[in-house]
Protein backbone atom coordinates (compact mmCIF):
# COMPACT_ATOMS: atom_id res chain seq x y z
CA UNK A 1 0.00 0.00 0.00
CA UNK A 2 1.36 3.42 -1.09
CA UNK A 3 1.19 5.58 2.21
CA UNK A 4 1.03 9.57 1.36
CA UNK A 5 1.93 10.29 5.21
CA UNK A 6 2.67 13.41 4.67
CA UNK A 7 -0.71 14.51 3.23
CA UNK A 8 -2.57 12.61 5.42
CA UNK A 9 -0.79 14.15 8.19
CA UNK A 10 -1.33 17.97 6.82
CA UNK A 11 -5.81 16.79 6.49
CA UNK A 12 -5.98 14.81 9.80
CA UNK A 13 -3.65 18.34 11.48
CA UNK A 14 -6.54 20.59 10.13
CA UNK A 15 -9.34 18.80 10.97
CA UNK A 16 -8.27 18.43 14.28
CA UNK A 17 -7.48 22.21 14.71
CA UNK A 18 -11.05 22.94 13.28
CA UNK A 19 -12.52 20.38 16.00
CA UNK A 20 -10.96 21.67 18.82
CA UNK A 21 -11.60 25.23 17.99
CA UNK A 22 -15.13 24.98 17.55
CA UNK A 23 -16.29 23.42 20.57
CA UNK A 24 -14.71 25.88 22.73
CA UNK A 25 -18.57 26.80 23.66
CA UNK A 26 -19.02 23.54 25.16
CA UNK A 27 -16.21 24.67 27.93
CA UNK A 28 -17.15 27.67 28.85
CA UNK A 29 -18.46 28.09 32.42
CA UNK A 30 -17.80 23.93 33.00
CA UNK A 31 -15.91 23.09 35.67
CA UNK A 32 -12.00 23.45 35.80
CA UNK A 33 -10.91 19.74 35.37
CA UNK A 34 -13.29 19.94 31.87
CA UNK A 35 -11.96 23.02 31.13
CA UNK A 36 -8.44 21.74 31.52
CA UNK A 37 -8.92 19.33 27.93
CA UNK A 38 -8.32 22.33 26.07
CA UNK A 39 -4.97 23.16 27.10
CA UNK A 40 -3.81 19.43 26.80
CA UNK A 41 -5.53 19.48 23.24
CA UNK A 42 -3.07 22.51 22.53
CA UNK A 43 0.06 21.34 23.57
CA UNK A 44 -0.73 18.06 21.68
CA UNK A 45 -1.79 20.08 18.95
CA UNK A 46 1.75 22.41 19.08
CA UNK A 47 3.55 19.00 19.58
CA UNK A 48 1.99 17.58 16.70
CA UNK A 49 2.90 20.73 14.30
CA UNK A 50 6.58 20.96 15.04
CA UNK A 51 6.64 17.64 13.83
CA UNK A 52 5.27 18.66 10.82
CA UNK A 53 7.71 21.73 10.70
CA UNK A 54 10.76 19.66 10.98
CA UNK A 55 9.85 17.03 8.60
CA UNK A 56 10.49 18.61 5.41
CA UNK A 57 14.37 18.31 4.16
CA UNK A 58 16.05 21.36 5.81
CA UNK A 59 19.15 23.10 4.04
CA UNK A 60 23.02 23.17 6.39
CA UNK A 61 23.89 26.44 5.31
CA UNK A 62 27.58 25.24 6.73
CA UNK A 63 28.42 22.23 5.37
CA UNK A 64 26.02 22.82 2.28
CA UNK A 65 24.21 19.02 3.52
CA UNK A 66 20.10 18.68 3.10
CA UNK A 67 18.74 16.39 5.93
CA UNK A 68 15.90 16.01 8.22
CA UNK A 69 16.34 15.60 12.02
CA UNK A 70 14.76 12.53 12.55
CA UNK A 71 16.15 12.30 15.95
CA UNK A 72 14.75 15.02 17.08
CA UNK A 73 10.84 13.83 15.66
CA UNK A 74 11.50 11.09 17.73
CA UNK A 75 11.92 12.60 20.60
CA UNK A 76 8.92 15.06 19.68
CA UNK A 77 6.99 11.92 19.26
CA UNK A 78 7.28 10.17 22.41
CA UNK A 79 6.27 13.60 24.17
CA UNK A 80 3.51 14.00 22.00
CA UNK A 81 2.50 10.21 22.94
CA UNK A 82 3.07 10.84 26.59
CA UNK A 83 0.37 13.95 26.47
CA UNK A 84 -1.71 11.74 24.51
CA UNK A 85 -1.60 9.16 27.51
CA UNK A 86 -2.36 11.57 29.77
CA UNK A 87 -5.54 12.87 28.17
CA UNK A 88 -6.95 9.60 27.55
CA UNK A 89 -6.47 8.56 31.43
CA UNK A 90 -8.24 11.84 32.43
CA UNK A 91 -10.44 12.65 29.13
CA UNK A 92 -11.34 8.70 28.16
CA UNK A 93 -12.20 7.39 31.52
CA UNK A 94 -15.40 5.56 31.22
CA UNK A 95 -16.92 7.49 34.52
CA UNK A 96 -17.04 11.46 34.79
CA UNK A 97 -16.41 11.45 38.75
CA UNK A 98 -13.31 9.23 38.11
CA UNK A 99 -12.01 11.11 35.26
CA UNK A 100 -12.59 14.29 37.69
CA UNK A 101 -10.92 12.77 40.85
CA UNK A 102 -8.03 11.93 38.30
CA UNK A 103 -7.55 15.25 37.19
CA UNK A 104 -7.53 16.71 40.73
CA UNK A 105 -4.46 14.14 41.74
CA UNK A 106 -2.85 15.18 39.00
CA UNK A 107 -2.64 18.73 39.14
CA UNK A 108 -2.33 18.30 43.19
CA UNK A 109 0.43 16.11 42.35
CA UNK A 110 2.03 18.83 39.82
CA UNK A 111 1.77 22.05 42.09
CA UNK A 112 3.65 19.50 45.19
CA UNK A 113 6.66 18.96 42.55
CA UNK A 114 6.76 22.64 42.30
CA UNK A 115 7.01 23.18 46.15
CA UNK A 116 10.07 21.11 46.03
CA UNK A 117 11.81 23.28 43.28
CA UNK A 118 14.64 26.23 44.85
CA UNK A 119 12.64 29.10 43.09
CA UNK A 120 13.46 32.30 43.21
CA UNK A 121 12.44 34.66 46.23
CA UNK A 122 9.74 36.30 44.25
CA UNK A 123 7.22 32.98 43.70
CA UNK A 124 6.99 33.01 47.76
CA UNK A 125 3.97 34.14 47.79
CA UNK A 126 2.83 31.96 45.07
CA UNK A 127 4.17 28.98 46.42
CA UNK A 128 2.36 29.47 49.92
CA UNK A 129 -0.91 29.98 47.92
CA UNK A 130 -0.38 26.86 46.09
CA UNK A 131 0.77 25.04 49.05
CA UNK A 132 -2.61 25.81 50.61
CA UNK A 133 -3.92 24.88 47.41
CA UNK A 134 -2.30 21.94 48.22
CA UNK A 135 -4.29 20.52 51.21
CA UNK A 136 -7.77 21.65 49.70
CA UNK A 137 -6.92 19.93 46.96
CA UNK A 138 -6.14 16.93 49.50
CA UNK A 139 -8.97 17.50 51.37
CA UNK A 140 -11.41 17.24 48.03
CA UNK A 141 -10.28 14.15 46.91
CA UNK A 142 -9.98 12.46 49.88
CA UNK A 143 -13.49 12.87 50.27
CA UNK A 144 -14.05 10.64 47.15
CA UNK A 145 -15.75 7.37 47.25
CA UNK A 146 -13.64 6.16 44.27
CA UNK A 147 -10.21 7.51 46.02
CA UNK A 148 -11.63 5.11 48.99
CA UNK A 149 -11.22 2.53 46.38
CA UNK A 150 -7.24 3.00 45.65
CA UNK A 151 -4.85 0.67 47.74
CA UNK A 152 -3.02 2.05 50.91
CA UNK A 153 0.65 1.82 48.50
CA UNK A 154 -0.81 4.02 45.77
CA UNK A 155 -2.47 6.22 47.91
CA UNK A 156 0.76 6.43 50.31
CA UNK A 157 2.81 7.21 46.71
CA UNK A 158 0.30 9.37 45.51
CA UNK A 159 -0.12 11.44 48.78
CA UNK A 160 4.21 11.44 48.39
CA UNK A 161 3.58 13.10 44.87
CA UNK A 162 4.78 10.51 42.78
CA UNK A 163 2.07 10.76 39.92
CA UNK A 164 4.21 9.42 37.60
CA UNK A 165 5.77 6.85 39.76
CA UNK A 166 2.22 5.55 40.10
CA UNK A 167 0.68 6.02 36.57
CA UNK A 168 3.69 4.67 34.28
CA UNK A 169 3.37 4.97 30.67
CA UNK A 170 3.12 0.86 30.31
CA UNK A 171 0.33 1.63 31.91
CA UNK A 172 -1.41 4.24 30.78
CA UNK A 173 -0.82 2.75 27.30
CA UNK A 174 -2.23 -0.48 28.48
CA UNK A 175 -5.66 1.54 29.52
CA UNK A 176 -5.17 3.73 26.40
CA UNK A 177 -5.60 0.57 24.34
CA UNK A 178 -2.58 1.18 22.30
CA UNK A 179 -0.16 -1.10 23.53
CA UNK A 180 1.13 -2.01 21.11
CA UNK A 181 2.52 1.61 19.81
CA UNK A 182 4.47 1.44 23.71
CA UNK A 183 5.98 -2.23 23.03
CA UNK A 184 7.20 -1.70 19.79
CA UNK A 185 8.28 1.97 19.52
CA UNK A 186 7.90 4.07 22.76
CA UNK A 187 10.99 2.14 24.30
CA UNK A 188 12.86 3.22 21.16
CA UNK A 189 11.90 6.46 21.04
CA UNK A 190 13.14 7.46 24.45
CA UNK A 191 16.66 6.03 23.24
CA UNK A 192 16.45 9.10 21.75
CA UNK A 193 15.45 11.34 24.09
CA UNK A 194 18.11 9.97 26.99
CA UNK A 195 21.20 9.39 24.29
CA UNK A 196 20.81 5.73 24.31
CA UNK A 197 23.50 3.79 22.22
CA UNK A 198 21.13 2.74 19.26
CA UNK A 199 19.90 6.62 18.78
CA UNK A 200 23.55 7.90 18.23
CA UNK A 201 24.16 4.28 16.20
CA UNK A 202 21.21 5.22 13.95
CA UNK A 203 21.77 8.92 13.31
CA UNK A 204 25.28 8.03 12.18
CA UNK A 205 24.06 5.31 9.86
CA UNK A 206 21.40 7.11 8.81
CA UNK A 207 23.39 9.44 6.43
CA UNK A 208 21.54 9.85 3.15
CA UNK A 209 18.39 11.74 2.53
CA UNK A 210 15.94 9.22 1.62
CA UNK A 211 16.64 7.12 4.68
CA UNK A 212 16.32 10.12 7.09
CA UNK A 213 12.68 10.58 5.30
CA UNK A 214 11.80 6.93 5.52
CA UNK A 215 12.43 7.29 9.97
CA UNK A 216 11.40 10.43 10.08
CA UNK A 217 7.97 9.19 8.21
CA UNK A 218 7.55 7.04 11.42
CA UNK A 219 6.95 9.78 13.41
CA UNK A 220 4.10 11.36 10.73
CA UNK A 221 2.53 7.88 11.37
CA UNK A 222 2.58 7.72 15.12
CA UNK A 223 1.07 11.30 14.86
CA UNK A 224 -2.07 9.76 12.90
CA UNK A 225 -2.64 6.95 15.07
CA UNK A 226 -2.59 9.20 18.16
CA UNK A 227 -4.69 12.08 16.37
CA UNK A 228 -7.08 10.30 15.80
CA UNK A 229 -7.11 8.41 19.32
CA UNK A 230 -7.61 11.82 20.86
CA UNK A 231 -10.44 12.95 18.49
CA UNK A 232 -11.62 10.10 19.58
CA UNK A 233 -12.02 10.67 22.91
CA UNK A 234 -12.11 14.34 22.53
CA UNK A 235 -15.46 14.50 20.85
CA UNK A 236 -16.97 12.59 24.10
CA UNK A 237 -16.87 15.60 25.26
CA UNK A 238 -18.22 18.23 23.47
CA UNK A 239 -21.10 17.32 20.73
CA UNK A 240 -19.86 21.03 18.84
CA UNK A 241 -16.94 19.01 18.14
CA UNK A 242 -18.37 15.74 17.34
CA UNK A 243 -20.42 17.62 14.66
CA UNK A 244 -17.28 18.97 13.07
CA UNK A 245 -15.61 15.83 12.67
CA UNK A 246 -18.47 13.87 11.75
CA UNK A 247 -19.27 16.60 9.00
CA UNK A 248 -15.74 16.17 7.61
CA UNK A 249 -16.04 14.51 4.02
CA UNK A 250 -12.18 13.29 4.61
CA UNK A 251 -12.45 11.58 8.02
CA UNK A 252 -14.25 8.53 7.40
CA UNK A 253 -10.90 7.67 4.67
CA UNK A 254 -8.85 8.92 7.23
CA UNK A 255 -9.94 7.39 10.42
CA UNK A 256 -10.28 4.27 8.34
CA UNK A 257 -6.89 4.09 8.20
CA UNK A 258 -5.59 5.26 10.87
CA UNK A 259 -8.24 5.02 13.79
CA UNK A 260 -7.15 2.05 15.25
CA UNK A 261 -6.43 0.16 18.68
CA UNK A 262 -4.72 -2.82 20.45
CA UNK A 263 -7.23 -5.15 19.18
CA UNK A 264 -6.99 -3.93 15.66
CA UNK A 265 -3.39 -3.83 15.30
CA UNK A 266 -3.37 -7.88 17.03
CA UNK A 267 -5.79 -8.60 14.51
CA UNK A 268 -4.18 -7.21 11.56
CA UNK A 269 -0.53 -9.00 12.74
CA UNK A 270 -2.95 -12.27 12.62
CA UNK A 271 -4.27 -11.82 9.55
CA UNK A 272 -0.64 -11.43 7.73
CA UNK A 273 0.30 -14.16 9.80
CA UNK A 274 -2.10 -16.19 7.76
CA UNK A 275 -1.50 -15.14 4.19
CA UNK A 276 2.15 -15.74 5.07
CA UNK A 277 1.41 -19.31 5.82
Amino acid sequence: MNINYNKDQKELLSIFFKVVQSSLPDFIGEDEWKGYAHGVALKFYRHITTIRKLFPPKFDSINGDRYVDFATLKVIERAAFENFLVFAHIYGAKDAKLGELRFLIWKCCGLMARQKLKLAHEYKDQIEFEKKQIDELWARIKLSPLYDQFSKPRKDRLEGGDWMGVNKMSDLAKEASVQFYYEKMYKHTSGYGHTGFLSVMQVNQANDLPTQIRLAELSLGTSLVIMANFLTIFTSLSPIAKQVLDSDPNVPVLFAMWNFRDQEWYEAIEKNRGQAK
